[in-house]
């Protein structure tokens, strides 16, 4: 039941990565910019 209490952060997670993606001008999302959002 350990993977339960990442599922509130996984939305928040999403929106970061879309906001890095929108900040960068690029219309895909790249692996770097998941990492990028896990790290913030």
């Amino acid at each position: 039941m350990s993977g339960h209490k990442y599922l509130p952060n996984a939305s928040k997670i999403a929106s970061k990565v879309v906001a890095i993606a929108k900040h960068t001008g690029r219309k895909t999302v790249k692996a770097s910019d998941i990492k990028l959002a896990l790290r913030t």
